[in-house]
């Protein structure tokens, strides 16, 4: 059987393929892809190996999952063409997002970098550590967005040159296509953060070993605490002397921004990571719990104004409200529930009500 002729037929000859091979399907045009999906007949969906060979070659996108009995496949093409990666755009964004990371680093250092070039080398280490965290990230979404069959870009890296103490924005990456069910959503926006915690975690540990208690507050702000990190700093260096302040070394604050990023990205609003995966686990019942968290923030923004600039970003750019997406009635599996679960258990671990104290 020739797949990719059908599927790449128009008309009569297509519609009449897709009443034999599909038990049900449906058939609809998005912005900028033509989309079919539904449950294949149980004769074909048996020779799912042969399908998926078959389609190897296909010139657009296609996806199995299966539900029960029932084998959902969804294929797509391309309305015109479809964009290229510009890498030269990633590889520069990527590039500069190091150097000032490296500028930033060396400051924290005590170093002299735009006067003395070989003192950059003092910003490696916390360059070093920021950038996998990012990387791995938004390399967790890139690869389970491709597992899906998905049109998504490589990172974009925000570099943020000093005065910013962090030297980077983030880093994101755009989808191209949707998600169609609550197990991609769920797959794609769990990917990114718990493959940047899972990076964090051993970056904090190694950063505190070289960290100290100092009588001298730190020179740029003092920080707040998640529950992780305050156990992990308990273990490395034992309890805080009284008026004593935790003196970061750089690598320990590039992993607390590991933390903190990983916290933000995973509350459950709109189209942050959180928000996927908690529409992902609830439908459209998420909505009441996106506006709680919403209002919370809020309300933390009274203690620390960081959370109204935030809020607002939330609500002008990513909005409060998560989107619907085309196969609401598809159920998350045991093992996605507790992927969705524990995703939620390291948002507990690395929240911060107050991210800066003074």
């Amino acid at each position: 059987m020739d797949l990719n002729h059908y599927f790449s037929s128009t008309g009569q000859e297509l519609e009449s393929f897709l009443n034999v091979f599909y038990k049900s399907h449906r058939m609809f045009d998005l912005p900028r892809e033509r989309v079919i999906r539904g449950v294949v007949e149980p004769r074909f969906a048996r020779m799912r190996n042969m399908i998926e060979h078959s389609l190897k070659s296909f010139p657009g996108r296609y996806s199995f999952e299966q539900v029960g009995d029932d084998t959902y496949l969804t294929i797509s093409t391309s309305l015109g063409v479809r964009p290229r990666q510009n890498w030269k755009l990633h590889a520069g964004l990527f590039l500069v997002t190091i150097l000032t990371t490296l500028l930033v680093g060396s400051l924290r250092e005590g170093g002299d970098p735009f006067f003395k070039a070989s003192e950059l080398a003092l910003g490696v280490p916390f360059s070093a550590a920021i950038m996998l965290i990012l990387l791995v990230h938004e390399l967790g979404h890139y690869f389970a967005a491709r597992y899906h069959g998905m049109d998504v870009t490589l990172p974009f890296f925000i570099p943020l040159p000093p005065p910013f103490i962090f030297g980077t924005g983030g880093a994101l990456i755009k989808m191209r296509s949707p998600m169609f069910s609550r197990r991609m959503l769920l797959d794609v926006g769990a990917a990114g953060p718990i493959a940047g915690f899972l990076v964090s975690v051993p970056i904090v540990i190694l950063g505190l070993m070289s960290s100290s208690w100092s009588p001298v507050p730190p020179q740029y702000f003092v920080t707040g605490n998640s529950l992780l990190f305050s156990w992990l700093t308990h273990l490395a260096l034992g309890p805080a002397p009284q008026g004593y302040y935790l003196e970061m070394s750089s690598v320990a604050f590039a992993g607390w921004i590991g933390f903190f990023v990983t916290a933000m990205n995973l509350l459950p609003i709109g189209q942050l990571d959180g928000g996927h995966i908690g529409y992902a686990l609830i439908g459209r019942r998420h909505t009441r719990m996106a506006y709680t968290f919403f209002v919370l923030m809020l309300v933390l923004g009274l203690f620390w104004p960081g959370w109204i600039f935030w809020a607002l970003l939330i609500l002008f750019l990513i909005r409060v409200k998560h989107p619907p997406i085309i196969d609401e009635e598809i159920p998350l599996d045991s093992r996605r529930k507790a992927v969705g679960v524990a995703t939620f258990c390291i948002l507990v671990l690395t929240f911060m009500p107050m991210p800066i104290l003074a």
